[in-house]
């Protein structure tokens, strides 16, 4: 009886070796075969390719360091195509590879605004942006960018910023986030008859909380 259970062990061991063999070359395959999309002169498939990749690295948690793949990625960060430089960013915030820093922060100046969005999130998450005084640069002035915007709702990039820019924390970088972090204030003030009415907060908390804000910016806190 008890060499029967462990050859049953063995035989579950033994499928779930084969598996993991199996689903790591399955793994590279795809791999392979989007990269080589990626150079497809088709917009269609390249933006499957890039979407295909995120797909998988969503599924593994993470990008392998290889120089191909990261390399094929860099290069679609120049894709004309919106949806390709999106989601390029995307995959290579999934890397902590440092030479992916400078490619990405180019996009935070790009005209479209989910590339920035996205090639934010990424930068964030990839964490190399401080002592590149080029990346540092492009986020600041990304920063004043937001800061100065006029749109109702804030952007994704915004939610991101003030991290990196404590984490610059250089004189330019503290008037940046000072200026996202009013401009936040100025948002929330505008929403606060909305909030109201449907009974998320009263006026009074409302204004509370704003001078609450408001005095931790005068105070300099909001840096820390």
């Amino acid at each position: 009886m008890e060499k029967k259970k462990i050859l049953f062990f063995m035989v579950i061991i033994f499928f779930i070796l084969q598996s993991g063999v199996s689903n790591a070359e399955w793994y590279e395959e795809e791999l392979k075969e989007n990269i080589k999309k990626l150079q497809s002169s088709e917009p269609r498939e390249r933006i499957d390719a890039v979407e295909r990749i995120n797909q998988i690295f969503y599924r593994y948690r993470n990008l392998p360091d290889d120089d191909i793949l990261i390399d094929s990625l860099i290069a679609a960060l120049n894709d004309r195509e919106v949806w390709v430089r999106a989601s390029a960013a995307k995959a290579l915030g999934k890397t902590k590879n440092p030479r992916v820093a400078e490619p990405l922060s180019v996009l935070l100046l790009d005209e479209d605004s989910k590339v920035r969005d996205d090639a934010t999130e990424a930068l964030s998450n990839n964490g190399n942006f401080s002592t590149n005084p080029i990346i540092v640069e492009r986020i600041i002035e990304l920063g004043i960018k937001e800061a100065e915007s006029k749109e109702e709702m804030p952007s994704v990039a915004s939610v991101y910023l003030p991290d990196m820019l404590r984490k610059i924390n250089t004189p330019r970088a503290k008037e940046a986030l000072k200026a996202l972090q009013e401009r936040a204030i100025e948002r929330l003030e505008d929403s606060l008859p909305g909030l109201e009415k449907f009974g998320v907060v009263d006026e009074e908390e409302g204004k509370q909380l704003i001078n609450e804000l408001k005095k931790e910016i005068r105070d300099g806190k909001h840096t820390k």
